[in-house]
């Protein structure tokens, strides 16, 4: 089983993480600030799962889009990538 990274209520699997920096040049450690951001805004993911992807500016000053899956005490990270145009838009007027 890889290592999980654990950062406050957030967590990830280390290896999927660093296959996600390679992709989208995106880190997790950045990702987790999404969320947090007083603008984030938060959707439905889609999947059917229950998971949610949140759009909002990184600590960092990037708009980025981030999914997460609820799991009990902590959200695990799965993906995170900048922003599309799409997501971009949901983001400025959140999903209206």
């Amino acid at each position: 089983m890889p290592p999980t990274t654990v950062s406050g209520e957030y967590e990830w699997d280390a290896d999927k993480a660093d296959e996600n920096y390679g992709k989208h040049r995106v880190s997790f450690a950045e990702a987790v600030s999404v969320p947090a951001h007083p603008g984030a805004a938060l959707f439905d993911d889609g999947s059917g799962v229950g998971r949610l992807k949140a759009v909002g500016m990184s600590a960092l000053g990037r708009l980025l889009t981030v999914v997460i899956d609820p799991r009990g005490e902590r959200e695990r990270i799965i993906s995170a990538w900048r922003s599309t145009r799409e997501e971009h838009r949901l983001y400025m007027t959140r999903g209206a």
